[in-house]
């Protein structure tokens, strides 16, 4: 017979707070153990690493340790640093009650507590996010997945991005609708129409539709909110290291990825602007379900995206590159 001391007591009710759920979103159900020694990154050190490419450095040189999760404090970095443009990511989450209505800002604020995906603004009209963080939900084989041909377009999701003046919280807190998706390339384009003519520069990611072949066997970044998001944090973006290779639809890497970062960009800079490459939208866990560290993930290349959204919804296409080049949602 097993005996249970204080401490698993503890753990098991850790665990119990973290095992969450709701339609449409991903769950958040591993403890923080991963995540110890969880320094700020250094993100002019990082920058110098994009720039220099580290061609020479072999995979040893990423080590799950290296790999932790750090912190990035985004409301410390100068406008005209090209990393400013990380206030473009954000949180997703499910809109029970939508921008301008009563008790939007608390309502909000308990999901991004609760359960959420990641997503970023692709332009100052356009965020991207997950398939699989915006559908609904219906139980099949023990699993919960979209349901089966489900129209997503119309669909309502909260976005919370950017980081205020004092680091303490969320920028901005909007609503949009989903109007382009898919479901085998796991995207979802959602317009957030209450940022037109607005008088602040929206920040946004230049999404690579055409080749990512640069990225080949260099250090990326990937960006979004894992599972220790909560509370304080709940507003705090998390970055960490990738090697990533571009291979037709899909991008291969090894990156450290939990629940909570479906939706998260794979990032590098080209002539002093921070790109997005690819889009995650897996994990990988090991026997005892809890997240492998370093270990190859499910990575949607950009240009696959790109080509999907034209031939299908060549309207947003048009309308996110328009959005792009002019710098304003108009």
């Amino acid at each position: 017979m097993k005996i249970v001391t204080a401490k698993l007591v503890r753990v098991m009710t850790v665990l119990a707070a973290l095992i969450v759920s709701a339609e449409g979103m991903a769950a958040i159900p591993y403890p923080n153990e991963l995540f110890q020694n969880d320094d700020l990154l250094d993100l002019t050190q990082f920058g110098e690493h994009f720039e220099s490419h580290f061609a020479e450095m072999d995979d040893s040189g990423i080590s799950a340790k290296y790999d932790m999760r750090r912190k990035i404090d985004r409301h410390t970095i100068d406008p005209q640093n090209p990393m400013f443009a990380l206030h473009a990511i954000g949180k997703v989450t499910t809109a029970k009650i939508t921008e301008g209505s009563p008790g939007f800002v608390e309502s909000t604020k308990s999901e991004e507590n609760r359960a959420w995906g990641t997503g970023f603004m692709i332009s100052p009209c356009h965020m991207i996010t997950n398939n699989h963080g915006v559908c609904e939900r219906e139980l099949y084989n023990g699993k919960k997945i979209c349901k089966n041909d489900e129209t997503l377009n119309g669909k309502s999701a909260n976005f919370s991005f950017g980081e205020n003046s004092d680091g303490s919280d969320f920028k901005r807190r909007v609503t949009g609708k989903v109007i382009a998706a898919d479901e085998s390339l796991d995207y979802a384009i959602v317009q957030i129409d209450s940022l037109k003519n607005t008088p602040d520069e929206v920040p946004f990611i230049m999404p690579n539709f055409r080749d990512i072949s640069v990225i080949n066997n260099q250090i990326s970044l990937g960006a979004g909110y894992p599972i220790q998001s909560l509370n304080e944090n709940s507003h705090k973006l998390y970055g960490m290291k990738a090697r990533l290779n571009a291979k037709s639809m899909f991008i291969n890497g090894k990156i450290t990825f939990t629940p909570g970062n479906s939706g998260s960009p794979t990032l590098y800079t080209k002539n002093g602007r921070l790109s997005a490459s690819g889009l995650l939208n897996s994990s990988s866990t090991d026997s005892n379900g809890k997240p492998s560290l370093n270990k190859s993930v499910e990575i949607i290349g950009f240009p696959s995206i790109g080509r999907d959204i034209n031939i299908n919804n060549p309207n947003v296409f048009k309308d996110i590159v328009s959005s792009i080049k002019s710098g304003r949602c108009n």
